[in-house]
């Protein structure tokens, strides 16, 4: 199994970087930082297309995490997705910095941001 780790640093300036080395390195799973976009601007299509699972837990701006993998993955848990039905206005103030998810994999993924 491979598995990769990805400073994106903003995925919508970075998104032709990023799938141009999922298309060279092909990791099963990959996991990104600081990808400075919210759940739903995230251009997940051009990571499905590659035949990626893909679970965001994003912030505009700055911060975010996704996990990418090539199994299906369960059991996504962050901040944002236990709390989405009840504080969804709160809960935009809250940094993004923790995602973990299971497939055929158990993955945890976290960011500690300077400051």
């Amino acid at each position: 199994m491979r598995l990769a780790t990805f400073n994106i640093n903003g995925i919508k300036a970075r998104a032709g970087a990023l799938t141009r080395w999922l298309d060279e390195a092909q990791p099963d799973v990959a996991v990104l930082q600081e990808i400075k976009s919210t759940d739903e601007t995230f251009p997940r299509e051009l990571i499905e297309e590659r035949g990626y699972n893909l679970e965001t837990h994003g912030q505009k701006g700055f911060n975010g995490v996704a996990i990418l993998s090539k199994t299906q993955l369960s059991d996504v848990t962050s901040e944002q997705h236990r709390r989405r039905q009840q504080r969804r206005q709160q809960d935009k103030q809250r940094q993004k910095g923790h995602i973990a998810a299971q497939g055929n994999h158990e993955i945890g993924h976290g960011v500690a941001p300077k400051g």
